[in-house]
């Protein structure tokens, strides 16, 4: 009898994947933490694309892009559909999904959840072999993407490209099934959990309204946003841990803002590219197509960063909630 090393060894995975035309690198951090924006300064470099939340919704097709068009409208964002032939996901809500469609119907989307991420754990004593247990899929998975980023990397002529979905199955998946020709490199945002937190709690009505969520009292959201931050940044931190040291990258909000020409120099340097001024309106509307933050894609971007905090707008009683909630790791970032 086989043990599952030896079933997961057959067949070979092929060496002959197709070839990433550009460095990778992804974005991690909650909504309200100024992903947009390092995207926007990002992108104002010769080398750089970097697209906001990257990988766009089918249910949010009529939403802006950030050329003023609407994404089913843009062509920027249709020809990167059509040439990375994405028609074969149409039933999922991601124009790349999540995850891998392992399990069938799309209504066991949790089922294919857990599967895959119990086979991204797994990677860990079988390494890349335990993709083979459904190659055909993974391969199919690992193409879409590969295609999509090396379309818009060749159409702006970019050496490096920057996934902002926030998506943590993807980066080391694609690690692990490239057998690390292409790693995972982190950039994780954080920002103080009280500006979070408003922020979550200013929108909340609309969010539960849209996705029919439960009304909560004042201080339940609070909590709930507290948790929330704790939550995402936590998983970047386990995410941290398939990865190599010097493929991870911290960066506070704030001090992008205090500072930004020193912080982007050093996020440059981590990028492995040469410095170019990037604290400008936009310098390349031909690429200038984000996804994200809804003031950038109503006013487009001036090149101004503002800094904004809220904490004298929290009651005594909810900054202790929060801290209480936070506290594990927003001691650990530097926010007392």
């Amino acid at each position: 009898m086989q043990n599952p090393m030896q079933q997961a060894e057959q067949p070979t995975i092929d060496l002959d994947l197709p070839e990433l035309k550009a460095r990778l690198y992804y974005v991690f951090c909650p909504a309200f933490h100024g992903a947009t924006l390092f995207s926007a300064l990002l992108n104002n470099h010769s080398k750089i694309t970097s697209l906001g939340e990257t990988i766009p919704r089918r249910r949010f097709e009529n939403g802006m892009c950030s050329c003023k068009k609407k994404i089913k409208n843009c062509e920027f964002w249709q020809s990167a559909y059509r040439t990375s032939d994405l028609d074969k996901f149409v039933q999922e809500d991601s124009w790349i999904p999540y995850y891998p469609r392992i399990i069938q119907p799309v209504s066991a989307n949790l089922a294919n959840q857990i599967l895959n991420l119990v086979m991204l754990g797994m990677t860990i004593p079988f390494k890349h072999y335990i993709w083979n247990l459904s190659y055909k899929v993974y391969r199919e998975y690992y193409e879409s993407y590969v295609d999509f980023v090396n379309f818009i990397v060749s159409r702006n002529q970019s050496s490096v490209f920057i996934d902002g979905g926030k998506q943590g199955f993807r980066p080391i998946f694609i690690q692990s099934f490239s057998r690390s020709q292409i790693p995972a490199k982190l950039i994780h945002l954080t920002r103080r959990p009280h500006d979070y937190v408003y922020s979550y709690a200013k929108v909340y009505p609309y969010l539960s309204k849209a996705f029919s969520m439960k009304m909560r009292s004042r201080n339940d959201i609070i909590a709930f946003a507290a948790k929330k931050w704790l939550s995402v940044h936590r998983k970047v931190l386990n995410l941290k841990k398939f990865i190599l040291d010097e493929n991870y990258y911290s960066m506070r909000y704030e001090d992008l803002c205090q500072d930004p020409n020193h912080f982007l120099a050093k996020t440059l340097r981590f990028l492995d590219v040469e410095y170019e001024n990037l604290q400008q309106p936009v310098i390349y509307p031909e690429k200038f197509h984000l996804i994200g933050s809804q003031s950038i894609q109503k006013h487009g971007f001036d090149g101004v960063i503002k800094l904004s905090t809220h904490t004298a707008d929290l009651s005594t009683e909810e900054i202790k909630i929060i801290d209480r909630i936070t506290q594990p790791f927003s001691a650990r970032f530097g926010y007392v």
